[in-house]
Parts: C-alpha cells; sequence; structure tokens
C-alpha cells in the first residue's frame, strides 16, 4: 500500500479524480445558483468530459466538447420538431447522433452527440418548439460553462509536469530485463526446453509492451509543460536522453530476443555444446542480467571476458554446427553490453 501510494503514476491520477470533482461541483454552481440557468445539467458534465490530465488536451477535447454538445442539442431539436416527442424520435435521434459521431472530426468525443440528445430528450426539454427555442441557450451556456471551469482548473490545481513516472517504468525495464537474463543463464547452466524458451521470448514480449508505455509517460511529461503555467518555476526535469535510452532498450530487448530464439533452436542438442563455453556464456549471462537491473556500474569488464571467449573460440577446436550458433549468441551478448554502457551514461534517467 505504501508503495501504491508513493507512486507517482497513483498520485497523478488521484489528484486527476479531485479535479475531476471539483470542476464539476463548481460548474454545478456557477450554473444552477449564480447564473440561474434551468436544469443546468449539462454544465458538470461537460466539465466532467472536458478535465484531462494536461492542459494542451483539456483545452483540444473542451473544443471538441463544445462543438458535439452543440450538435447533439441540434440533433435533439430537429428530431423532435419533425417526429414529435416520443421513442420513435429518441431512437432516432440516437441513431443519428452515433452515425454523426463515427467521423474523424470528432474522434474522441463522438458518442457526446448521441448521449448529448439523448438527455435533452428524456428531460422533456423539447417537447414543443417554444420550449426548445426558450431552453436553447440555456444549454449553450451551460457547455461553456462546463469547459470554461474545467479549463480554469486544470491551469490552477497543480497541473502536472512530474516525469518520475517514466523513470520508474525504465526502471522497470531494466530490472525485468536483467531478471530474464539471469534466468536463461540458470537455465542454459544446465538443461532447457524449447517451453522454457517460448517462455523467454514471451517475456520479451512483455518488456517491449513496457517500452511502449514508458514512450507514452515520456510524451505525455513534454505534453504537459506545453501551456502549462507552472513550466516557469519549475524547469525541465526529465533529460533530453530518455527518448535515446527507451530506443536502445528496444534494442538490447531485440537481442534478447535473438539470444532465446538461438536457444529455442538449439534445445534439442543442448547435450552436444562445448562445456567451457557453455560455462563461461552462462557466467557472463549472469553478470550481464546484474549489470542491467542497476545500469550505472560500468561494463568494460564484461565486454573484454565477451571478446576473450570469442578469441579462445577462434583457436578451438569446435563441430561446423556450433560456430553459427555461438558466433550468434556472442554477437547478441556484446550487442546488449553496448545497450546497458548506453544508459549507464545517459545523464538522469536513473538518478
Amino acid at each position: 500500500m505504501r508503495r501504491l501510494v508513493g507512486s507517482p503514476a497513483a498520485q497523478t491520477e488521484a489528484l486527476q479524480l479531485v479535479k475531476s470533482s471539483v470542476a464539476s461541483v463548481l460548474a454545478w454552481l456557477l450554473a444552477d445558483a449564480v447564473l440561474g440557468l434551468a436544469d443546468a445539467f449539462l454544465a458538470p458534465w461537460v466539465a466532467l468530459l472536458t478535465v484531462h490530465a494536461t492542459v494542451r488536451r483539456s483545452l483540444w477535447r473542451g473544443l471538441e466538447t463544445v462543438l458535439t454538445v452543440g450538435v447533439g442539442l441540434l440533433v435533439a431539436f430537429v428530431t423532435v420538431r419533425f417526429l414529435g416527442a416520443s421513442a420513435w424520435s429518441l431512437g432516432v435521434a440516437i441513431f443519428v447522433g452515433l452515425a454523426l459521431g463515427r467521423v474523424r472530426w470528432v474522434p474522441h468525443e463522438g458518442v457526446t452527440i448521441a448521449t448529448t440528445a439523448l438527455f435533452v430528450i428524456i428531460t422533456g426539454e423539447t417537447s414543443s418548439e417554444e420550449r426548445a427555442m426558450d431552453v436553447l441557450p440555456d444549454r449553450l451556456a451551460d457547455t461553456v460553462i462546463g469547459v470554461a471551469v474545467a479549463l480554469l482548473v486544470n491551469l490552477l490545481v497543480v497541473p502536472p509536469l512530474d516525469d518520475r513516472s517514466a523513470r520508474e517504468r525504465i526502471d522497470l525495464v531494466d530490472r525485468r530485463l536483467g531478471r530474464l537474463l539471469r534466468d536463461i543463464a540458470a537455465r542454459i547452466d544446465g538443461d532447457w526446453t524449447t517451453e522454457d524458451a517460448d517462455q523467454w521470448i514471451e517475456e520479451t514480449r512483455a518488456v517491449d509492451a513496457a517500452v511502449d508505455h514508458a514512450w507514452s509517460l515520456v510524451r505525455f511529461a513534454d505534453e504537459a509543460r506545453l501551456w502549462n503555467p507552472r513550466r516557469h518555476r519549475h524547469p525541465r526535469t526529465h533529460p533530453t536522453s530518455y527518448p535515446e535510452v527507451l530506443e536502445r532498450l528496444e534494442e538490447g530487448v531485440a537481442q534478447v530476443r535473438g539470444i532465446a530464439r538461438h536457444l529455442r533452436e538449439s534445445a534439442e542438442s543442448a547435450d552436444d555444446w562445448d562445456t567451457g563455453f557453455r560455462t563461461r556464456f552462462a557466467a557472463l549471462l549472469e553478470r550481464l542480467g546484474r549489470r542491467i537491473a542497476v545500469p550505472d556500474r560500468p561494463v568494460e569488464d564484461l565486454r573484454t571476458d565477451l571478446r576473450d571467449l570469442a578469441d579462445d573460440l577462434a583457436t578451438a577446436r569446435l563441430s561446423g554446427p556450433s560456430w553459427p550458433l555461438y558466433g550468434a549468441l556472442i554477437a547478441n551478448t556484446l550487442t546488449i553490453i553496448d545497450v546497458v554502457d548506453d544508459v549507464a551514461t545517459a545523464r538522469g534517467v536513473r538518478e
């Protein structure tokens, strides 16, 4: 529980819940108690739709919401004007609203057209043409109030600037990749099966998904600075090396997957492996796994030992089929060592 509460992602999510609640209540009070708009249900609902994680996203989604709610109001009034207030008109309005919501110009809030038409019709606000024309200005005012309050709340209530979630995710990738290499090392020092290799390959896909998540968090941290009034008081916290680190980690995951695939192909002939190579290569993978989990340590000794292993193989009498496999494993491992070295020298990522 302490780890969950201290998580940057959990803190950002909790703050988002608070901001959404505050914006909805304020929009309702302003529309109902201050301006006296009749049945001002659209104001808090639009505010709830508009509050997003960043100021930029809230602004663009707010503009989309104004557009879609306005179209939804128009659909409701036109439908009731020609078909009357009935279950049939409600069905037609929802159908038309959902169809319009598929149009690309409202990619995020398309369903809002249909739900707006639904709310307006079932509250009886379009029961007659005169009633519809009377409440239209109020409903448009509700929409503008909801968007305006949501934008103000997002601007004033601690708009996010923290990049700790991205750093936390990169740490997770490092540790999972290191754990996977250590698991592979432990297995190849004995016996392994194709099922073991399949599990290793699946784990690399899971690590790839974690890298993709880290990319989204880095992009979010960049977006959060746009139009953010706090950016002048809080200088950029995430280093420009984040994208470079993630690109290198993607390459590292691909190389580990390559090792797993080579081992899968050779699972049935594991007994034919040269004992000296098996022991030394497993020890190298074990040490490399530890270094990936804590990549701020130097890796030059690993690079030297791997090259020594390659030199020793060059003078050893090995069977012909062994050379392509051993060479591929050494090449994959050398690339992973270079990746760990690059991650370690990227300033600010693990600080």
